[in-house]
């Protein structure tokens, strides 16, 4: 396993599921993300770096990113910068910070914001609504 990137994707995942790319500095956290999407049958991949996670979406473009906000390299601006990867203009971009603070969505490109203490269900719910968005 990578300490880059890994893949979790549920083996009767359909194509045309919503992909989602989790992004966090710390792989623990990132593989647990995806284990959770997965067991909900949405195929996920995840990154530690922005390098990473910008390799990965210009690939495998996901419809969905989910982006921890207080990890290096990954603050709200960043999201700006995946939105500028061809193909990739309409994804919903949901950043996870520490306090609930929330960064100007204007600004930093970031479509919904939650907390670190966020419930599974709940950060299970904010994904199904990015994939709502995407499909309209």
């Amino acid at each position: 396993m990578s300490a880059l990137v890994d893949e979790v994707v549920p083996s009767y995942a359909m194509a045309t599921m919503a992909k989602v790319l989790v992004i966090d500095g710390c792989e623990s956290v990132a593989r647990d993300r995806c284990a959770l999407l997965a067991r909900h049958d949405l195929p996920c991949k995840y990154a530690t770096t922005a390098a990473g996670a910008i390799a990965i979406a210009r690939i495998w473009q996901p419809q969905i990113v989910v982006i921890d906000l207080g990890s290096p390299q990954l603050g709200g601006f960043f999201a700006q910068s995946l939105r500028d990867i061809p193909g990739m203009q309409r994804v919903c971009i949901i950043g996870i910070t520490d306090d609930g603070s929330q960064l100007r969505r204007g600004q930093t490109g970031i479509d919904q914001f939650l907390t670190k203490s966020t419930s599974p269900d709940e950060f299970i719910d904010a994904v199904h609504a990015g994939c709502s968005q995407f499909a309209s």
